[in-house]
């Protein structure tokens, strides 16, 4: 991580704070956009809190009857999912595969679009 990179804040678990360290060595976050950065580590922290719990008891939890249902965290894992992917997006970081040339949608130099807020790290 650069020196001038800002540290992952502490309430982020390893998920979260691995996303935030690798985010901010690849890329220059204008300091507005650190809010929607944290929200996406905290999508991630709990996507894996959601994929231990499911882990450790199971894709099914019995209802009140006692018939097996889909655990209550796949939801909450599909939703945070989402949300991630949401936030990666609006902060320009996913990574979008070079179009083959037959699309037309090749940018220069076939990079990833690059949004004005962000530049990405060099050296």
């Amino acid at each position: 991580m650069p020196d001038d990179a800002p540290a992952p804040p502490g309430h982020l678990a390893t998920a979260g704070a691995e996303f935030w360290r690798a985010t901010v060595a690849e890329w220059d976050i204008e300091p507005h956009l650190l809010g929607v950065l944290d929200a996406a580590c905290v999508a991630l922290d709990r996507i894996a809190q959601c994929r231990n719990r499911i882990r450790r008891e199971g894709l099914t939890v019995p209802d009140k009857s006692g018939k097996p249902t889909a655990h209550p965290a796949l939801a909450v894992e599909r939703q945070a999912m989402r949300l991630h992917a949401q936030l990666v997006k609006a902060l320009g970081l996913e990574d979008e595969p070079e179009p083959s040339p037959a699309v037309g949608r090749a940018n220069k130099g076939g990079r990833p679009r690059q949004p004005s807020s962000f530049t990405p790290r060099r050296g």
